[in-house]
């Protein structure tokens, strides 16, 4: 599962307590980067393999590739097709998919959106932005093996990812939700991945905090400071279940490595829950 967060550097995110804290419960990443300026044509990569032609400029300047381009315009659906992009107060009705904005809702931020493999209701699913609702239909399928997806891309809205609200208005909203994802089944198998799609102001660097949570993970390694990217992420993924790369961009990137435990998975979600937060997670 993968969360995405909006605009901020390295430092600013760790100056953030909450990020700071989850940082030391997985693997954190010293050195990855973010691919691109501006926000955009992350999100399309970190699903499709490779850089679009988008405009540099304008996030809002969005595109829709085609099913039967030539060469093949591919996402990670074509290799699990099971996945799925949850996006927070995506709109209603049969162009859903071509609305821009609406409210707290960015298509920007919703890479199935773009693409016309991926832009139907299987494959982009809707959800509410209160964490605790009981109709919450990620955390209804996260409790259920038999519909959650291999690979799930989360998009909060532009409140919850801080790219309205800010940065401490988007680790509040992290908190509450990993507190609740904690208490689902899949959290038990499922890797977690919480990054940035770019840092702030068109940095140079472009590192931005991503940080791995999960069951699997090496409990010793702690930092890792290889050098990485959204492409690395996205060809781990593919590595994980033994599909092909998509394009040049994770077709060219190496899967990570040295983080990972040797044998069988030990089940836990307390990675994702502080101790005090057991009896107060609907407070915060």
């Amino acid at each position: 599962m993968i969360i995405v967060l909006e605009n901020q550097d390295f430092l600013t995110a760790m100056d953030d307590p909450y990020l700071a804290w989850l940082a030391t419960r997985g693997t954190l990443f010293t050195n990855f980067r973010g691919l691109f300026h501006n926000s955009y044509p992350n999100y399309l990569a970190m699903v499709g393999g490779r850089a679009f032609a988008v405009n540099p400029w304008i996030s809002d300047a969005q595109i829709d590739l085609p099913a039967n381009q030539q060469p093949p315009v591919l996402t990670i659906a074509d290799r699990l097709v099971d996945a799925k992009n949850y996006a927070e107060d995506y709109p209603t009705g049969p162009d859903a998919h071509t609305v821009t904005e609406r409210g707290w809702y960015a298509r920007r931020h919703v890479p199935f959106a773009s693409f016309a493999s991926t832009q139907d209701r299987s494959h982009i699913v809707s959800v509410g932005a209160d964490v605790f609702d009981p109709r919450h239909q990620f955390l209804i399928d996260a409790d259920d093996p038999e519909h959650f997806p291999r690979y799930s891309f989360y998009s909060p809205n532009t409140r919850n990812d801080g790219h309205d609200c800010g940065l401490e208005v988007a680790s509040d909203w992290l908190y509450k939700f990993l507190t609740r994802f904690a208490t689902t089944s899949a959290a038990e198998s499922t890797l977690v991945v919480v990054t940035f799609d770019e840092s702030a102001d068109r940095e140079e660097t472009n590192r931005i905090y991503t940080v791995f949570l999960g069951p699997m993970l090496d409990p010793g390694v702690k930092v890792s400071s290889q050098a990485l990217n959204h492409y690395n992420v996205l060809r781990t993924i593919e590595d994980n279940f033994g599909v092909a790369p998509l394009a040049d961009g994770d077709g060219g990137a190496r899967g990570i490595e040295g983080i990972w435990k040797l044998r069988a998975i030990l089940p836990t979600t307390k990675a994702l829950t502080r101790p005090e937060d057991s009896t107060a997670a609907t407070e915060r």
